[in-house]
């Protein structure tokens, strides 16, 4: 027979239940939350096939996914290629300033004076950076390249449109995601230890496996 205070936990509205099972979990009663649970009301809903539905919502998962990665390398190569331009912007400064000069103490400077000998060195210091940056961004031009390919192969694995799905992607996070699809980008061979790791990756995810963002 059910006594007074077991009819309360049966009047509960929803937000008053919540607030009881929050401070339940807080002072480490869970009986109090077993309480909670099982005088909460029944009730039926109508809802998607969850075997249509639930595949949805893992593609979503997949997306936020591969956006975090998307982004990631982006930004990297977006400054990157920056940097490398602003590099070269000041050789070609450096360059000219250095010519004016010259013409204003009678002509071109010859190789063998110090002032020049100091140009080249200085020049030369500048393009190693400039081309340092353009081999990072080369590097992170080919690990997005292995995120494309690892959902391409992801996609293949569980049989489902790879083109359809990139543009789910697209539609969902990315509007620019297609731009990168080019016919260089393509032909772009990135490292397949790395592609097999982002393909096993939208696989743990599809599946509801554990993985470790690295």
């Amino acid at each position: 027979m059910i006594n007074k205070l077991e009819k309360m936990y049966y009047k509960f509205n929803p937000k008053e239940r919540f607030d009881l099972e929050l401070a339940a979990y807080s002072r480490n009663d869970l009986n109090e939350v077993d309480r909670l649970h099982n005088s909460c009301q029944r009730k039926c809903y109508e809802i998607e096939d969850l075997a249509f539905l639930g595949r949805l919502r893992k593609l979503v998962k997949i997306a936020h996914h591969f956006h975090f990665w998307h982004e990631r390398f982006i930004t990297a190569l977006d400054s990157c290629v920056i940097s490398a331009s602003y590099i070269q912007q000041m050789i070609d400064i450096y360059d000219d300033a250095f010519d004016l000069a010259a013409s204003k103490i009678g002509g071109k400077a010859s190789p063998d004076q110090e002032v020049y000998s100091e140009k080249e060195e200085r020049q030369k210091e500048l393009a190693e950076t400039k081309e340092l940056f353009e081999k990072f961004g080369k590097q992170h031009e080919l690990d997005l390249r292995a995120l494309y390919e690892g959902f391409r192969l992801f996609c293949n694995k569980i049989e489902i449109n790879h083109e359809h799905s990139l543009n789910f992607i697209r539609r969902f996070l990315l509007d620019d995601i297609i731009e990168l699809w080019s016919p260089n980008f393509v032909k772009l061979i990135p490292d397949a230890t790395l592609v097999g790791k982002f393909k096993n990756d939208f696989l743990k995810l599809w599946r509801g496996q554990p993985y470790q963002a690295q």
